[in-house]
């Protein structure tokens, strides 16, 4: 079996909500959904993926858990949670974790964050390392995005 280890869904109405993607490039800025990803697995002969989150919002969780509930192809997702935010990091993880008792959320397999422009002082701090070890005891991966 061949698996994608990284790829990325996304509908037409969530690119302006991608501050990463750059406005004058057409090949990023459009919608790629789950019908066009299929093909293009079939088309380089890989059998699954694991998608990651894209928007830096926790309302993505949920989009990406209805992916995964659609698909057999999708063997886990990685969604986002707010680690860094003292406020409410540990219950970002929660919201995620939560999703595990819904169709598609028992594919959750990691928890992201934009890491690159910061420094990330909060993970000395205490609330930040409670939001980090409360997705390890629910069985997340952190994974770290470099932009």
């Amino acid at each position: 079996m061949i698996i994608d280890a990284h790829h990325h869904l996304w509908p037409a109405d969530v690119i302006d909500r991608q501050p990463w993607r750059p406005a004058d490039d057409g090949v990023l800025r459009r919608a790629f959904d789950a019908e066009e990803w299929e093909r293009e697995l079939d088309a380089s002969a890989i059998d699954a993926s694991i998608v990651m989150q894209s928007v830096d919002d926790v309302d993505e969780n949920t989009r990406l858990a209805a992916y995964a509930r659609t698909s057999p192809r999708i063997l886990g997702w990685v969604g986002y949670a707010d680690l860094a935010s003292a406020a409410d990091g540990v219950a970002q993880v929660d919201g995620l974790l939560a999703l595990r008792t819904e169709a598609g959320g028992d594919k959750l397999v990691g928890v992201r964050c934009l890491v690159g422009t910061d420094p990330m002082a909060w993970t000395a701090e205490p609330d930040g390392r409670r939001a980090l070890l409360r997705a390890a005891d629910g069985g997340l991966v952190w994974d770290t995005v470099p932009i």
